[in-house]
């Protein structure tokens, strides 16, 4: 079959024409078509609640945009503007239980239960409620449990307080009580006890005692020019007023012990004073602590501790590390029990070197002896003078009876006191007779001396007692003096002379006979106060 013509189906294919040839699609012509629109670009899905949102029936209806809303405010406290009871808050629009039901709910913390097993938190219905919630406290304080009866009574007993000033101590001991007075005695400063203060010559007095015994027990008295050498332990330190004293006798260390805090700051202080002096000897080593020498071991001390202390009182283990131990108007407050005493010294015993002096200052347990023995005299002499008088006997009053005035007074074996207007001293309960105190120990009494103690508890020393004591435990008497005896043996003395001289502790007069003679300035009530005490001196052999 011959071919078919050329405008078959195989003939309506044409070639693509060549660029530039007419016919061709993508040549640009004079006048271009306009760009076609762009094809819309798909929308997101729109969050709830939003415009466009579709409803599970089909297509959400056009609706106004919704006017923005201002960021509601927190509600407020009780008792804060805007929170009324039975209304609701201006700050934010009341919710209705349709809209709660509409609302999503938030998403909440992990359930938290407290201690008791409880939910701690409030359903959020609670919080958008309108109604107000009152405060409660999750724990009554003690206010609740007050009443206003004893409220009052509260106020009256804080109002008897301040009129009568601060309560006494708390009956809790009398080392406590000691340590509270001593803690409240304010450092008054050197001008006032050089000047104003009203005892300011017995003050210099005693401290010329005090010196006196410091020097004669420091291991360098006879020459004091060499190296520094020695180590003091220094028991009821206080203040620090024997700093400058030990200062004068060229030791190397310096340990201050004392139960009353207040007194170790005031001495630490005065000791930092000191240091920073450019003038006089040169400054020891020292420290400080707070501790009970008389109710604890003083091995449990870490400054003694690094010195030595010798706890089984054995010197083939070793000794103590100090030369020297004071004790300064503090021992006969250890004279409570005789467990105190035996501690005392026991912790004076292994502190020392073998060879160690342990010098105090003790109220004189003979001079109370001989004021309580001539108190009671009295009162029996009275009491004599007190018997049966014929003349003064009345034929009225029937047989048997006594007057009033005739009873024999129970003074003297309720209480004795003694003193002047520097001092004085009270037994409360009974004494003896003879002046011979048994048993020994826990024989209190008050003193009371201007401007440094107020009716505070102290102990009776019994010297003889003490001293037995004090030689099973290796000591050895050097001496014991009373004030007045240490002023007639040193006052002439090359270097204790002129000492009193510097401290005014003397004053020079002119007499006719004997030209210029040097005299106490101390009264005759001053003498007397300080006659109160005696120094001693023991070294340990």
């Amino acid at each position: 079959m011959p071919p078919g013509p050329k405008n078959s189906a195989n003939a309506l294919k044409r070639k693509r024409p060549l660029p530039g040839q007419p016919g061709r699609e993508d040549e640009p012509s004079e006048f271009p078509d306009p760009p076609p629109e762009p094809s819309p670009q798909p929308r997101k899905r729109p969050l709830s609640g939003q415009v466009g949102r579709a409803d599970e029936g089909g297509n959400t209806p056009n609706r106004p945009s919704p006017q923005p809303r201002d960021r509601p405010r927190k509600r407020p406290f009780p008792g804060q503007s805007g929170r009324e009871s039975g209304t609701a808050s201006p700050m934010k629009r009341p919710d209705t239980p349709s809209d709660r039901s509409q609302r999503r709910p938030r998403s909440r913390s992990p359930r938290r239960d407290d201690l008791y097993g409880r939910d701690n938190r409030r359903d959020d219905t609670d919080r958008r409620s309108s109604e107000p919630v009152p405060h409660q406290r999750k724990r009554p304080t003690a206010a609740a449990r007050i009443g206003p009866d004893s409220r009052e009574d509260a106020q009256r007993r804080q109002a008897e307080r301040s009129r009568n000033g601060p309560a006494p101590a708390r009956d809790t001991g009398v080392h406590d009580f000691v340590k509270q007075h001593y803690n409240a005695v304010p450092e008054r400063g050197k001008d006032f006890r050089n000047t104003a203060s009203l005892i300011k010559e017995l003050r210099r007095y005693n401290n010329w005692v005090k010196a006196v015994v410091i020097r004669k027990a420091c291991p360098l008295a006879e020459s004091r020019r060499g190296p520094p050498d020695g180590r003091v332990l220094d028991i009821g330190c206080g203040k620090g007023g024997d700093l400058q004293k030990w200062r004068s006798q060229n030791i190397a260390g310096y340990l201050g012990l004392d139960p009353a805090e207040v007194s170790i700051e005031q001495a630490r202080k005065r000791y930092e004073e000191m240091r920073r002096q450019r003038h006089g000897p040169p400054i020891f080593a020292a420290a400080f602590d707070v501790f009970d020498c008389f109710g604890r071991s003083i091995g449990e001390n870490a400054y003694v501790r690094q010195q030595g202390f010798d706890e089984a009182l054995d010197m083939r283990w070793g000794e103590g590390g100090f030369d020297v131990v004071s004790m300064m108007f503090c021992m006969h407050y250890a004279w409570e029990s005789e467990e105190k005493v035996k501690r005392m010294l026991k912790n004076v015993a292994g502190a020392l070197r073998r060879g160690g002096r342990m010098i105090g200052v003790v109220p004189d347990s003979e001079m109370i002896s001989s004021r309580i023995v001539e108190h009671h005299k009295k009162i029996e002499g009275a009491n004599e003078s007190n018997g049966f008088d014929f003349d003064d006997w009345d034929p009225e009053k029937p047989a048997g009876t006594i007057q009033e005035e005739d009873k024999p007074t129970e003074e003297g074996e309720e209480g004795v006191e003694w003193g002047n207007e520097f001092y004085k001293v009270r037994f409360p309960g009974k004494t003896p007779k003879d002046g011979v105190f048994r048993p020994p120990f826990g024989n209190k009494y008050f003193f009371f001396l201007e401007e440094s103690v107020e009716w505070v508890p102290e102990y009776v020393v019994p010297w003889g007692v003490f001293r037995g004591m004090a030689e099973d435990y290796g000591f050895s008497l050097t001496y014991k003096k009373t004030f007045q005896e240490v002023w007639e043996e040193n006052k002439d003395d090359r270097e204790h002379g002129p000492l009193a001289d510097r401290m005014g502790v003397t004053e020079t007069i002119m007499d006719y006979d004997l030209g210029n003679v040097r005299r106490l300035k101390l009264s005759e009530g001053e003498k007397e106060a300080s006659n109160f005490y005696c120094a001693f001196e023991f070294t340990k052999i």
